[in-house]
């Protein structure tokens, strides 16, 4: 089932019209399109399911080079609310929050 989820970048607008944060789950993999970061790529990620939700990681190209990952942590608050963690990880791995929703 598609997630879409609305957002804003400064005073920028993301929607679902402008094809911003769509992820496409399938099993233990996930797709993200998203034409704000991601231009015309899309970001594969792959990961676990637990009791509440999944994580998942993928990687993509930095501009320094070297590749860098990005998680995404999904989790079922309740019947109509879940929350979505993602965190942007160096080539190092340390990680810092990116997003919170």
């Amino acid at each position: 089932m598609p997630i879409v989820y609305l957002g804003t970048v400064g005073r920028t607008t993301l929607s679902p019209n402008d094809e911003e944060g769509i992820c496409v789950s399938q099993g233990e993999s996930r797709s993200w399109v998203d034409d704000f970061h991601m231009s015309d790529g899309i970001l594969f990620s792959e990961g676990e399911a637990s009791e509440r939700g999944f994580t998942v990681k993928g990687n993509y190209n930095a501009p320094s080079g070297s590749p860098w990952a990005w998680k995404t942590v999904v989790e079922v608050i309740d019947k109509d609310n879940i929350t979505i963690t993602a965190y942007n990880i160096k080539p190092d791995g340390s990680e810092a929050k990116a997003v919170e929703t």
